[in-house]
This record gives structure tokens, sequence and C-alpha cells, in this order.
């Protein structure tokens, strides 16, 4: 499937980010375990080999059809190559140039090659999407290894590192020209007024840099709980949110009245994961889903994804139902 809803899938993503109408949402699944299992390679090869990441990534996408190629979703990933992606703003917090310092070792490493070569074998076929963790994040996980400190100890030591290192990863992610980028925080923001700051100020220098290298926006994903978020929050990508988390969505037209009045404020496009249960047999759960949506938002600044990895044993032919779901077939 070159098209999906007659849209090339270059062309749907960026029809999204102007919140004109589309005839289907668009989504951006989670199939890094699955596209293992397609390429027919082990776990361990999958992320020790950049060739075999790639390959299984368009081999599963020529299969499925799919308009979006995420390699990969892992916050902290970044943690596995700390030192070499390690880099402070500099002027205006736009970071670019060549990419000093070691190769990237590791998962980490092998991700960004694995980005490099879908990026020169996927051409027009679909939309490359790369994954940074947020500095929110990457502190979050820096201070657990001091346990013995509290949280006012230890988040002002750990996020200049953090930071350092999330901006590392968006401009390797810039420098291998991916179309869009997903800044994935999976704790709540801070409420700190100074926290919060620090933090907004982070996330504009990695957006900086990101833009830099291309116009494709930018989606800021909340991966954990919605606690703390709030549509007027500074950190919002420039490209818009994805919930990868939501309430039930066939329960929840109240929330979703609230993230419809995000999109009109804000322009910003919003997307939704859908229960992975849709993904194991099930479609009518992806096809009420996409029905609840479609109701509060009509048909233009919202796009769907997969609540988790959709699991490497579901079968295809129910992948293939899920996704006939969204687009009507």
């Amino acid at each position: 499937m070159s098209q999906w809803g007659g849209f090339s899938p270059r062309r749907l993503i960026r029809q999204l980010f102007t919140l004109r109408d589309l005839p289907v949402p668009p989504l951006v699944p989670l199939v890094a375990s699955l596209a293992g299992r397609v390429g027919g390679v082990s776990r361990e090869q999958f992320w020790s080999d950049p060739e075999s990441m790639a390959v299984s990534h368009r081999r599963c996408r020529e299969l499925l059809g799919y308009p979006v190629v995420l390699p990969a979703l892992d916050p902290g990933l970044e943690l596995t190559a700390a030192d070499a992606l390690a880099l402070p703003p500099v002027g205006d917090g736009i970071s670019t140039g060549k990419a000093a310092g070691p190769s990237v070792p590791g998962r980490a490493g092998v991700y960004l090659e694995a980005l490099g070569r879908l990026k020169a074998s996927l051409g027009e076929q679909a939309t490359l999407a790369a994954s940074v963790t947020g500095p929110w994040t990457l502190a979050k996980q820096l201070a657990s290894t001091f346990p013995d400190a509290g949280d006012a100890v230890r988040m002002p030591s750990v996020f200049p590192l953090a930071e350092a290192i999330s901006l590392g990863m968006a401009r390797r992610a810039g420098e291998a020209s991916v179309d869009i980028t997903l800044v994935v925080e999976e704790y709540p923001f801070p409420s700190a007024p100074s926290e919060a700051g620090r933090l907004a100020a982070a996330m504009e220098a990695i957006w900086n840099t990101l833009r830099y290298y291309n116009s494709w926006p930018v989606l800021t994903v909340i991966q954990g709980g919605l606690a703390g978020f709030l549509p007027e929050w500074p950190g919002l990508g420039p490209g818009g949110v994805l919930f990868l988390n939501p309430p039930k969505l066939t329960a929840s037209q109240e929330w979703l009245e609230s993230c419809r009045e995000l999109r009109d404020r804000r322009g910003a496009a919003v997307g939704f994961g859908i229960e992975t249960s849709g993904w194991t047999g099930d479609p009518e759960t992806v096809r009420r889903s996409v029905t609840a949506v479609r109701d509060v938002f009509g048909c233009s600044g919202w796009f769907l994804s997969t609540a988790g990895e959709i699991p490497a044993g579901t079968p295809i032919e129910a992948v293939q139902a899920g996704l006939k779901a969204i687009t009507g077939e």
C-alpha cells in the first residue's frame, strides 16, 4: 500500500500539520518487535546490527503499508551512549555542524545508523520518524542512580547532563535527515516554576537544533500519565503532542474535547495511542476508537499511534484488520 487514504505518506503528514481535512487519520505505529519478526531476526540481532534493523522495518512497512516508520521508541536509549552524545548548547542554543567526538556506541549507535539507512532506502515510500528522549525523563533516570538524595538535591545536579545528552541525540537525528522527530517524556512535567522554566528552555534548544536541519514538525510524546500536562505549557512541541497512553477513547468525550481545544487554540496536531487489544484480533476496538475521536475532532488535526508495541507474536492478519479499521476499508 503506497497510498494511505489516497495520499502519499509524505503528503499525508504534511497535510496533517496544516490542520487540513484528511480522509483517514495518519498512523505512527510502534512495531519494532513485529518488524524484527517480519525480518526474520532475533531481538539481539535487531539491536546489534543496523542493517538488520533497517531491512526489518523496510520489509514490515512493505507488508503492512502504514505511512510512518519509527524504528524504535525506547526512552533512555541515550543513556547507553551518554558520553558520546552529551552536547552542551552553544550560542543561541542551536547545535549544528559535523558531529564531533567518538562514534555513538551500543544500541543508540545501531539505532542512529539504521535511521540513516532507512532514509536512503525508503525515499518517498514512507515518512521517517525518530525519537529523542526528553531532558526531564533523562534527568529522572539519572537521578535514580542517587537513591539516598531527595529530588530537590538530585534534579539540579543531573539536569545539565540530561539536557546535553538529549540535545546531542536531537542533533544526530537531524543529521540523519529524518522527517519528523518525537521528543518523548514519560514522567509528569514539573510544576515548580523554576523547573518548568528550565525544561521549557531545554526543549526550545532541542527544537531549534532540529529546525536547523529541516522544516518538518516536532512532536512532544507524553508516554506516562497526563498529570502535570497543561495545554498552555510552553514545552509543547511546535508540531503538536502525542498522548501515547490516553484515557479509554470510547469513554472520554470530555477529555477529547479539551484536546480539540488544544488543537484549535495552539494550532497543534494531537495524537492518541490505541489500546493494544485492537491489534490482537479485535479490530472493532480500533474502529470504535477512530469513531470516538472523529466525532469530536472532525477530519483534521489528529492522528493515531499504538498505546504500546504491537506484540511480535500478533498474527499479521490481525494487524492488517486493525489497519483496515483505521482506513475504513
